[in-house]
């Protein structure tokens, strides 16, 4: 039993390396640099930038609340209806 949470950890510990992104960052550059300058210059343009709205999340919790309450108010009609009370 022992043998098989020591495998267990040496398996968690070889995929916490493989998936640790300051390893990933670390790894050499793929692009040239003259390719890397034009990248960034493609995306510092702004080209395909949209404008956001600001994320309201009291509107969604409203939302939130007004449906569930229609279905709640729903099932307490339904019951009534059938003759449940």
């Amino acid at each position: 039993m022992h043998d098989f949470f020591h495998e267990i950890r040496i398996g968690l510990t070889i995929l916490y390396e493989l998936t640790d992104p300051r390893k990933k960052m670390e790894k050499k550059r793929q692009l040239s640099e003259e390719d890397q300058d034009r990248v960034n210059e493609y995306l510092s343009s702004g080209y395909n930038k949209t404008e956001k709205k600001p994320y309201h999340p009291w509107i969604l919790l409203l939302i939130l609340f007004l449906v569930v309450s229609a279905i709640g108010f729903f099932a307490l009609w339904f019951a009534k209806f059938m003759g449940i009370e």
